[in-house]
């Protein structure tokens, strides 16, 4: 598949997002790894957990079973269990939040991925400009004066959302709603933030609010926070200054450290 502009956005943004995470003693890198057993092997796993969360097609049986296996090898490298976040951007926000709201729903759990006696729920959830309802999304860009051009719109046959779902979106809406995380949204969901750019070309600004909202209707407000970054776009390098990046390391330090 061709790499688009967006997509080389979203690669640097993760490379210095796992630098700044790794300061910060959230992330193991092979220099750390070389000092403990079956550190090289550690560090490829994680490598291949990172880099298989960035495709756009990933579901959240592949993510739950990511979280699986962490959980199923931490008496073995030292971390712990209990001490798990979800963060991403775009795709990777839109699975975090799936991460987030969907521990133990049946329909959502494939064990036979691995590690199935291993619960896949985790501790925090921190979504940069991820879309949560797809049927919406059209609709809400157009609103803002961002409405995609025929035949790039999120409602196409051939759309991310629409390929994601096997199906196009406008014709599945009971597929739509099962993929929205605000469908799982229950009282005892982890804490959220959420962070979107007014400027956001791709995935509307609206999509994170909406979110938010349900989250603060069926968890409480002290579950979830959202943070409208002026007029930043989708992988904007303002998401990455030290002050945001300080507000977001601040967040999962208060339920993680």
């Amino acid at each position: 598949m061709a790499q688009t502009n967006n997509d080389k956005a979203m690669e640097l943004l993760l490379a210095e997002l796992l630098e700044k995470a790794e300061v910060q003693g959230y992330l193991l890198t092979d220099e750390i790894l070389e000092t403990i057993p079956d550190g090289a092997e550690l560090a490829d796993r994680l490598e291949e957990i990172v880099l298989h969360f960035q495709d756009a097609g990933i579901d959240v049986y592949d993510a739950k079973a990511a979280v699986r296996w962490i959980r199923a090898n931490a008496p073995r490298y030292g971390f712990d269990p209990g001490r798990i976040a979800a963060w991403g951007g775009s795709a990777g926000g839109y699975q975090a939040s799936m991460l987030g709201v969907s521990a133990g729903i049946t329909e959502l759990e494939d064990l036979s991925l691995g590690n199935h006696d291993q619960p896949c729920d985790v501790q925090a959830v921190v979504s940069w400009f991820g879309p949560t309802d797809f049927l919406k999304m059209d609709e809400q860009l157009a609103a803002s004066g961002f409405l995609p051009p025929a035949g790039q719109r999120h409602n196409d046959a051939d759309s991310p959302e629409s390929l994601l779902l096997g199906g196009k979106i406008t014709e599945i809406p009971e597929r739509v709603r099962a993929a929205n995380p605000e469908t799982y949204v229950r009282p005892d969901a982890p804490p959220f933030l959420l962070q979107h750019g007014t400027y956001d070309v791709v995935v509307p600004v609206q999509q994170s609010m909406m979110l938010f909202q349900k989250l603060e209707e069926i968890a409480g407000a002290e579950r979830c926070e959202l943070d409208v970054l002026e007029n930043a776009g989708h992988g904007d390098p303002l998401f990455e200054t030290d002050d945001n990046m300080d507000r977001v390391f601040q967040f999962l330090d208060r339920y993680l450290k």
